[in-house]
């Protein structure tokens, strides 16, 4: 039996690691064109091999207590095998939830179905799943069988000698010691520099046996919480009278408001919160009209979920899924809606595709007199790239050259308000003119701070253009971003992966010569605060409905919150100088002290449990708030639309 089931094991290995290239991404028609391309194939297979030579051994065992046993022999091959099955089975229906989560599906995930929409994760795998993925199953399934077999039947024709037998035996243990020595270290290596793949190799029978290690009991995110607790966490009619006059500077001659939103730019690349690359000259130049506010973060590492918050001053919906998309016609108030109202004229440019995730549906609810992409607006200089992920766009300057267009067409009429949404920093980002040296050897990030100074270049013609129509006074431009960017701190790169600083704390500057004179702002807030701030500036009432504080507020409690759902799901917040982060995969939770460590390199969260205690109750009332906020507000979209 031993050399069944190890030629068995030999096969299923091989057909394996065969899976584990799809999952990763790896052609496996390139795999054999290179030394490093054949190493990377065989060491991202390392866990599964790990489990094979882990089911091997049992079995192995098994054979040595009851070699004589025949009856026990047959049925012990038979689970050996329907094991090996199971475990080759998994892995390639987790090729699906790989696509999805970036991660195998684990049982914290499913166990949080309600919080995280684990039905939407099983339809949406079995919608990848068609009748050719399930037949090549089964045959795979039959090749890796039929090749054990086939290599049983071989080994017993061939007879070996004691001696040979034994250096053969060696020589496999000797290359086994390598492969899982080297293959461990390339792992490790994933973990710490590449995260965001480490997902696509981590084995999926492991992963989700492992994930019932984790806390068994009650989980917060399942409870129910009082209706008083976290008294901040509520709509604006719920959260009392404050009874203390707004803070906000006005001047009535300041009506024009435009959001100038920077495409994937993170606070510590702009100047006014770190200035290493001077890559924002000319919000340097403008600071002696601007206000800084210093610490303001998206909800989501997700453009997607920032245009919901940044207009509807609510949290996105703490799913994979999303309103915009699923939902753009629901029935919520909005600063581009409000300010219609009042007789705004209102318009929206962003020179990317709005076609995407339904952005352009979503905004036709929401008052919007014009909404102009890339595909209605003429310009000289497109860009379009064929990687999966990618931007397809026109020159920013455009943009602000239409925009102005458009002011002019109504010049002296009703005051305006705009969003200008940038695009030439988003990933494999687009640089326009010259391309200048600011980092060596990292390439793409040298060419993101150079399409991050166009940005900024664009962003002065905007301020000239305001200045010469004589406009500059009436009108406050926020610039901010809609998420951030990494590049390989915390192991991980571009925007969706993860909740850390790079990823979702944003610069946010408010710009006029009548308002501000260079102050920064300490405050805690997060774009769900924006629309209620630009309301607070214009000294108008804000609509009843929405989340957010003003960051003029100073009874405000300086907390928000954010979550992701790419690399399984993450949720936390920050209140004051700590930030928490709570891994529902594997229940674990990090808290640091942003103030002393602003990288996030040292968990503190054994050293003050109270805070952890008190996390999960904040993260736990969160989630199920704003579920049952964005329900309600769903459900009485979905009945009115039933009347008409």
């Amino acid at each position: 039996m031993m050399k069944r089931i190890s030629c068995l094991a030999i096969s299923f290995m091989l057909v394996l690691l065969y899976v584990r290239t799809l999952t990763y991404g790896l052609a496996y028609s390139t795999v054999l064109q290179s030394k490093r391309t054949i190493k990377e194939a065989v060491f991202i297979a390392y866990e599964d091999l790990l489990l094979i030579l882990g089911i091997w051994a049992l079995f192995v065992v098994i054979s040595l207590l009851f070699g004589k046993k025949a009856a026990i022999q047959k049925a012990a091959y038979g689970v050996y095998a329907s094991l090996l099955l199971l475990a080759l089975v998994w892995s390639l229906i987790n090729i699906e939830a790989v696509k999805i989560l970036n991660t195998p599906v684990n049982y914290q995930l499913l166990y949080n179905s309600n919080l995280n929409d684990s039905q939407f994760i099983v339809d949406s795998i079995a919608e990848g799943i068609s009748w050719g993925i399930l037949l090549k199953i089964l045959l795979l399934c039959a090749l890796a069988v039929g090749a054990g077999e086939l290599l049983y039947a071989l080994a017993r024709k061939i007879k070996l000698t004691g001696f040979v037998t034994a250096t053969m035996a060696t020589a496999v243990a000797a290359g086994l010691g390598y492969y899982m020595l080297h293959a461990n270290l390339y792992i490790e290596e994933l973990k710490q520099e590449r995260f965001d793949d480490y997902g696509k190799v981590a084995n999926p029978v492991v992963a989700f046996a492992a994930s019932f290690g984790a806390n068994m009991e009650e989980h917060f995110m399942t409870r129910d919480f009082p209706v008083d607790s976290l008294r901040a966490y509520r709509p604006i009619q719920n959260k009392g009278a404050i009874g203390k006059p707004s803070e906000a500077p006005f001047h009535p001659k300041v009506k024009n408001v435009i959001l100038f939103v920077m495409e994937s730019v993170p606070a510590e690349y702009v100047a006014g919160y770190q200035d290493t690359y001077n890559v924002t000259p000319v919000l340097k130049k403008h600071f002696a009209e601007s206000l800084v506010i210093s610490d303001c973060y998206a909800h989501s590492p997700a453009s997607v979920n920032s245009i919901f918050s940044m207009l509807g001053s609510a949290y996105p919906a703490i799913s994979i899924q999303n309103v915009v998309n699923e939902h753009p016609d629901l029935r919520w108030p909005t600063l581009s809606s409000e300010l219609k109202e009042k007789q705004y004229r209102t318009a929206f440019y962003g020179f990317s595709d709005l076609s995407y995730m339904n952005v352009d549906r979503y905004l036709a609810h929401r008052g919007f007199d014009v909404v102009v992409d890339h595909k209605n607006t003429p310009c000289a200089t497109t860009f379009k790239s064929d990687s999966e992920g990618a931007e397809t766009g026109k020159d920013e300057a455009c943009m602000v050259d239409g925009f102005l267009n458009w002011v002019d067409e109504e010049e002296g009429q009703d005051p305006f308000f705009a969003v200008l949404w940038t695009m030439q920093t988003h990933w494999p980002y687009f640089v326009s003119g010259n391309e200048k040296t600011y980092v060596s050897g990292n390439e793409d990030f040298n060419r993101y701070l150079n399409a991050l100074h166009y940005s900024d270049a664009v962003l002065g013609n905007l301020l000239d253009g305001l200045k010469q129509k004589g406009l500059a006074e009436s009108t406050v431009v926020v610039v901010l971003g809609d998420h951030g960017e990494a590049f390989g701190r915390h192991g991980q790169y571009g925007h969706g992966s993860s909740i850390y600083e790079e990823n979702i704390r944003i610069p946010l500057i408010f710009i006029n010569p009548l308002l501000f004179c260079g102050q920064q702002k300490q405050a805690v807030g997060g774009l769900v605060d924006l629309p209620v701030t630009v309301m607070d500036l214009l000294h108008e009432p804000s609509p009843t409905e929405w989340i957010g504080t003003s960051l003029f507020d100073s009874s405000r409690d300086n907390t928000t919150y954010f979550f992701s759902t790419w690399s399984g799901y993450l949720y936390g917040y920050r209140s004051g100088d700590y930030k928490v982060i709570f891994n529902a995969g594997n229940n674990k939770t990090s808290v640091f002290d942003l103030k002393k460590d602003p990288r996030e390199e040292t968990d503190i969260a054994s050293k003050i449990p109270a805070l952890v205690n008190e996390s999960h109750d904040r993260l736990g009332y969160w989630v199920g708030y704003n579920r049952a906020l964005l329900g309600k507000a769903i459900s009485n979209t979905e009945n009115t639309t039933a009347l008409r």
